[in-house]
């Protein structure tokens, strides 16, 4: 726990262009359930009715949507791989200020290449993780629910039977991530 709030405090000086991250992650997964909604009205509604004025406006809706969504997937990979990088760069210099501590006799016993290496491909990763990780979370989460809660508004059984494939999934998930972990 104390590592996570270590983790978690490299947040707080980007704190803006954090929730602009989230913010946006969330309003694009909207976005995503919206297009889906859209195309079943049009198919319910204009086309059997050939109500050709309501198609070119539901036309005209979704490409809106597309177009948004577009901008706000611009706006969260521009934005996020700037949150990375600028966290990255905090870790970088409070990793080389803790380099700057140890003993000579460990540099003597450890590569300065290897040391350099590991750095900059774990910091890296870390940084990766720590604009990706949250955002792909939120986004799968408010789609799924968001996926589900129309399922469920739509059609009560067919939104049952499409749950019964999860827990096998959940369970996959599980055991071959474990069986990842022990390879490494």
């Amino acid at each position: 726990m104390k590592l996570f709030k270590r983790f978690m405090a490299y947040y707080i000086p980007f704190l803006k262009l954090f929730i602009l991250d989230i913010a946006v992650a969330a309003f694009s997964s909207v976005l995503s359930i919206l297009f889906p909604v859209l195309t079943r009205y049009l198919l319910n509604e204009p086309i059997p009715n050939r109500d050709y004025n309501m198609m070119i406006i539901i036309f005209a809706i979704m490409l809106a949507v597309y177009i948004i969504q577009a901008v706000s997937n611009y706006i969260r990979i521009r934005w996020g791989h700037i949150l990375g990088v600028r966290m990255e760069n905090k870790m970088r210099a409070d990793l080389f200020a803790h380099l700057q501590t140890l003993s000579f006799s460990y540099y003597d016993k450890t590569k300065t290449g290897t040391i350099m290496s590991r750095i900059s491909n774990d910091l890296f990763q870390i940084a990766e993780v720590a604009h990706h990780g949250p955002e792909d979370l939120l986004i799968s989460v408010a789609t799924i629910i968001g996926a589900y809660i129309l399922m469920f508004m739509i059609s009560v059984p067919l939104a049952l039977v499409s749950m019964i494939p999860l827990p096998f999934m959940l369970f996959y998930g599980i055991v071959f991530g474990h069986r990842l972990k022990e390879k490494k």
